[in-house]
């Protein structure tokens, strides 16, 4: 049996080849208004231009706004980082868009030492992701030897982060991107991230699981989002896993009922689940998030994450992983490669727990225990 990864990198190639044969004058695309989790002003629409200017350099055309609008007023949705296959055909069906892209704008910080962090994927007219990248940079990123050609303006910033965020997206009829960015190391020395898995998780077929709600720091709110879309762009890229989209566990939410996802426990659960066709929930907490000062210099973040793979009908953990990083733990010569953006070294914190957990010899099934204190108590405490 083909292992699921090269049977879906294989399906992503021919739907490029298809688009390339099927499109006179350019391939079409779907580019989705980013959603933007910062609140910044006029960022949304910096994005989607600089997207767009880059795609077209690239041999795409992107479909008429009007229309795509039309077609997500009749779906009646709102939603900007994820959409339903339905939406996804009437694309390809109704404006020869057998792609579209979405993009959330994850940090965008303006300052001395601008920050800025974008999530982005393509899906395929079935929901499949065929591409997904992450630009997470600093304006001390950019700067050359004695911190000379440093980027202050966080517009500028946010130009660049989309030349790098897209600069291995596929021209019409290329190969795709065959996974996100491999890890990089820290400096020699350090520990790896404490991983435990079952033998049922990197078998033949991928495992659909459901992101609960982190559990979050009070000082960092929108950590738990943040970490969330970066943690199931990795997972489904690992060719091991298949995510259950936002906008279905929204309608599952609004269909049980459920106004506080993160409490969900025992019978309430396993019901949710089925109506989500799971059984597996990833749970977590997102125990210390220190963004990098963007007033500072030489700065760098400080992530801690916790996640834990559940099977509410068996009672079994299948996966657990902690890991905790400092940006400054990557730094190399000339005190360059540190990381200054949070969501970069989550993005990054994830990507070593992925790596480490396939290195680690499976054993068998863990009892679940919940444990006497709630996530959300431990976190409450910290100082």
């Amino acid at each position: 049996m083909r292992h699921p990864l090269a049977v879906a990198l294989w399906g992503a190639a021919l739907l490029f080849a298809a688009v390339a044969a099927d499109a006179a004058g350019g391939a079409r695309l779907v580019l989705m208004r980013p959603a933007d989790a910062t609140g910044a002003a006029d960022a949304t629409a910096l994005v989607r231009e600089a997207m767009a200017a880059a795609l077209s350099a690239r041999g795409w055309e992107t479909a008429p706004g009007p229309a795509v609008e039309e077609v997500l007023q009749e779906a009646r949705l709102r939603s900007l980082d994820s959409l339903p296959a339905s939406v996804l055909e009437r694309f390809d069906s109704r404006l020869g868009s057998p792609l579209t892209v979405l993009t959330t704008i994850v940090t965008w910080l303006p300052g001395e030492n601008p920050i800025v962090a974008l999530s982005a994927r393509a899906l395929d007219r079935a929901g499949t992701t065929v591409w997904s990248g992450v630009s997470a940079l600093t304006g001390n990123d950019t700067a050359g030897l004695f911190g000379l050609g440093r980027l202050r303006d966080v517009e500028q910033l946010g130009r660049r982060a989309v030349r790098e965020l897209l600069a291995d997206f596929p021209p019409p009829g290329a190969r795709v991107k065959p996974s996100p960015a491999a890890a990089r190391r820290p400096r020699p020395g350090l520990p790896a991230p404490a991983t435990w898995r079952s033998g049922e998780l990197f078998g033949p077929e991928p495992l659909r699981i459901c992101l609960l709600p982190l559990a979050v720091p009070e000082r960092a709110p929108a950590a738990g989002h943040t970490v969330t879309v970066l943690l199931a762009r990795r997972l489904a890229a690992s060719g091991a896993f298949v995510v259950v989209e936002p906008v279905d566990f929204q309608a599952a939410l609004r269909s049980q009922r459920v106004y506080s996802p993160g409490r969900l426990r025992g019978d309430a659960l396993r019901e949710f689940g089925r109506e989500l066709g799971t059984s597996l929930f990833l749970r977590g907490a997102v125990w210390n998030w220190r963004e990098g000062n963007p007033w500072g210099l030489n700065v760098a973040a400080e992530v801690e994450l916790e996640l834990e793979l559940v099977d509410v009908e068996s009672g079994r953990i299948l996966w657990s992983a902690h890991h905790e990083r400092r940006g400054a733990q990557y730094l190399r010569t000339f005190l360059r490669g540190g990381i200054g953006s949070a969501a970069g070294l989550a993005d990054q914190l994830i990507a070593e727990m992925i790596d480490q957990t396939r290195r680690t010899p499976p054993a068998p099934p863990r009892t679940l225990r919940f444990a006497n204190a709630a996530s959300e108590e431990r976190i409450a405490s910290q100082p």
